[in-house]
């Protein structure tokens, strides 16, 4: 199931978070020690300003997310752009649709954006 995340997700978002860190090719980037505080403050912002959106299994076990901020183009400020912040699918969870689904429906959500502001 893909859905929207909320408070309760937080910790198996770090957890995620930090696998992707430790995936980068900048090895600068790995083993990253994330402040729980900040943490927590910055995907609260996330939510509210964009939206993290996460894949789960029947037991709603988190399997992959996608992470992204909807921001105002700076040329056009009616079009509604999206940055991605992290896409991570789990190990046992690659090579199926599930990286696509979580992609298309971040897409969607924009793109529902772009055509509420066009109305």
């Amino acid at each position: 199931m893909i859905r929207h995340a909320d408070l309760k997700d937080f910790d198996r978002i770090m957890e995620m978070m930090v696998n992707f860190a430790n995936h980068a090719p900048i090895e600068a980037l790995n083993n990253p020690h994330y402040d729980t505080r900040r943490t927590q403050h910055l995907l609260s912002k996330i939510i509210t300003q964009g939206c993290i959106i996460v894949s789960t299994d029947r037991e709603d076990v988190i399997q992959g997310m996608i992470i992204g901020i909807i921001n105002e183009d700076i040329w056009l400020p009616h079009v509604k752009t999206l940055r991605e912040i992290a896409w991570w699918v789990e190990d046992d969870y690659r090579n199926t649709s599930m990286g696509y689904k979580l992609l298309l429906d971040i897409s969607n959500l924009v793109n529902n954006c772009n055509k509420q502001e066009l109305s």
